[in-house]
């Protein structure tokens, strides 16, 4: 029989023969409202059922489930397996779990296997399940008693019966905890077989109003609502007069096909509601979004104010940051332009390819009010990597960690533009040239930002360097001779590493800016050095000294050193050396100031301001002890009455 509908609605009491065949008259009593579940016939239809069960299936709720969709191909004994058949399946499985995720505001299903689609091969005829029960009362029984999860707590099982012509339906079970649809392999036009279904497809494309009833993404988008508990709107005086804006009153029109006085088509504002903590729907990562451009932000029935989608972008060459300007909402749902999507009030995403992209972000309300808002996003070209450079170089990108220099007396201009980090990467290195000349631009590693050993006669300046190892330093010098150092930054120290290390002789380093976190901010070694005009930090409590220098015949004049250290009396300054100038410097500590080592000698330490924390009652301007005797004083400033831990009176003045 052809069942006609005035306004094609896909389901009568939540089985829906949408064309040919019956409806089991164990099934459905026209004259209840209220519909029991037949566990004899294993019938289960829409209003839920009341404790649905059948042979095979499990009733321990206590046992935590999963929470999956389970997809079958269902082929009976005389219908012939068609690979297109399951792929499509699961292409369409993808589809309806996209299409959930952009409806929802950001959740959707989780698939019970990585192959989403498995099959089955029925045991019957298709003519013996069309005779038992109309599929629905045999075809389920067979696989529950197989091992098959049919009504089984913690899973929803869709089955797409080929031979099952225009079926379509699905019901709730286990108290809300499971689930099972039905639906027919025909309502795919490609697929369809009149003599399964008795009917023809009246629109090969499967798109639109005019397409019904062959519309298999809406009819499998619907029907998944049944188990979550989602009934017909037209049911419900309060969604009545907006009935015809919800997928559950209609699914022709998947995945936008709408009729203008039904835009936008989704799921209702109440219906977003009822389902949004349902356990079977949840923020998923990975899931291919191809519906982003749609419209499906339905906020009807209104049920409060929308919340504000304004949103902040950062782009940082292919990274976009994006944060939104309300923090207080329900859910926050990105697009990025390219198919990926991610969840919360801030997110990051990186391009694989340059280009223009729309970043969509879709705010819920605690009401289930949904507000969306776009930017787009300019990307340029993916960054390269920027290999080993052996003649002078002016860089024109951005270019991946690391470069390598390969050769002696050469430039290399990095003209504003950035070293990316890599994993386990240097940002830039240089070992045993000569000459090489650094400037102007910003070094990132994973490892060490920039390291240069041995050679001599470097020039680096106007540089930004940046790490991202645990413990290793953002910049690292060793054994390096007649260098000059010049306007560098490394701001970012991780843990227990010391952002700048130089060891080497005659060399030169000037307005270098370095904070360490929880270790020194700077550890210099070496002798004839000139180390002016720096500020070297430690931002940490728990961090140590500002500057650890070790050397002799060295000048440090017009410095800046500020430790935040709390441990162990550790000075923002110590000096291991002999015969150095210490000229001029602002010294500031918690605990101490300046520091000398018992090996200190013949140092000359003039002119410099030296202050501690008086809250802090040990604190010490100098930390010396009896070696503060064999070095020359002369003009300092301190802050604090007590000079040092040694004798002072007629040492240091």
């Amino acid at each position: 029989m052809i069942i006609h509908y005035s306004r094609i609605i896909t389901s009568v009491i939540a089985i829906a023969l949408v064309l040919g065949g019956t409806i089991p008259a164990a099934a459905i009593d026209p004259s209840s409202p209220s519909v029991k579940c037949d566990q004899t016939e294993n019938y289960s239809v829409y209003p839920k059922c009341e404790d649905q069960l059948v042979a095979g299936s499990s009733s321990n709720l206590s046992i935590a489930p999963s929470f999956g969709l389970s997809v079958y191909y269902v082929v009976p004994s005389d219908v012939a397996f068609d690979a297109n058949v399951l792929a499509t399946l699961k292409q369409s499985s993808r589809d309806v779990q996209a299409w959930y995720e952009l409806a929802t505001g950001g959740r959707t299903w989780a698939f019970s296997t990585p192959d989403i689609v498995q099959v089955y091969h029925a045991k019957e005829t298709r003519q013996y399940y069309v005779n038992n029960g109309n599929w629905w009362g045999s075809i389920l029984t067979e696989m529950s008693q197989a091992g098959i999860p049919i009504w089984s707590p913690g899973t929803v099982t869709a089955i797409w019966a080929h031979g099952a012509g225009f079926w379509a339906g699905g019901a709730q079970g286990c108290a809300g905890m499971c689930g099972t649809v039905l639906l027919g392999v025909e309502l795919f036009p490609q697929f369809n077989n009149p003599a399964y279904s008795g009917g023809q497809c009246p629109d090969p494309d499967g798109k639109g109003v005019e397409a019904f009833p062959c519309t298999p993404l809406g009819a499998y988008a619907h029907e998944l609502g049944h188990p979550l508990g989602l009934a017909h709107p037209f049911d419900d005086p309060a969604l009545k007069d907006v009935a015809g804006h919800s997928i559950m009153a209609t699914h022709w029109n998947f995945p936008d096909q709408a009729p203008p006085y039904e835009q936008p088509w989704g799921f209702l504002t109440a219906e977003r509601q009822f389902i949004h903590d349902n356990p079977f729907l949840a923020e998923r990562a990975g899931v291919s979004q191809i519906f982003e451009n749609l419209d499906v932000s339905v906020n009807l029935p209104v049920t409060g104010e929308p919340p504000d989608p304004t949103f902040t972008v950062l782009v940082e060459g292919n990274v976009v940051k994006v944060t939104a300007q309300e923090t207080d909402q329900r859910d926050y749902y990105w697009t990025f332009g390219d198919a990926t999507s991610a969840h919360g009030p801030h997110a990051e995403h990186e391009y694989a390819a340059p280009g223009t992209y729309l970043v969509r972000l879709r705010i819920s309300s605690d009401q289930s009010m949904m507000s969306t808002a776009e930017s787009a996003v300019e990307i340029g070209a993916p960054a390269r990597p920027c290999g080993t450079v052996r003649r002078n170089t002016r860089l024109t990108n951005d270019c991946l960690a690391p470069l390598r220099i390969g050769a002696d007396n050469i430039t290399v201009n990095l003209n504003g533009h950035s070293i990316l980090e890599q994993p386990d990467q240097p940002g830039v290195e240089v070992i045993g040239r000569r000459g090489v000349s650094i400037k102007n631009g910003t070094i990132r590693g994973h490892t060490v930002g920039l390291f240069v050993k041995g050679g001599a006669g470097h020039k680096f300046k106007d540089i930004k360097v940046f790490s991202q190892g645990e413990s290793t330093p953002d910049v690292q010098m060793q054994d390096v001779d007649h260098a000059r150092i010049k306007r560098l930054v490394c701001l970012q120290p991780r843990f227990e590493a010391t952002p700048f290390r130089f060891s080497g002789t005659h060399s030169a380093i000037s307005r270098v800016t370095c904070y360490g976190s929880s270790s020194n901010g700077a550890i210099i070694r070496g002798d004839s050095l000139t180390i002016a005009d720096n500020d070297f930090r430690t931002a940490g409590d728990n961090s140590l000294m500002a500057l650890y220098f070790t050397g002799a015949r060295s000048v440090l004049r017009g410095n800046l050193f500020i430790s935040n250290s709390t441990r162990l009396k550790y000075p923002a300054l110590f000096v291991v050396g002999e015969e150095n100038v210490v000229r001029g410097n602002r010294i500031s500590g918690v605990l101490a100031g300046f520091g000398l080592d018992s090996r200190s000698r013949r140092n000359v330490i003039r002119n410099n301001v030296v202050t501690v924390d008086d809250q802090q009652p040990e604190s010490l301007a100098i930390n010396g002890g009896a070696s503060a005797c064999a070095n020359t004083w002369k003009n300092n400033d301190f802050t604090t009455d007590s000079e040092g831990d040694g004798p002072t009176a007629g040492c240091i003045r």
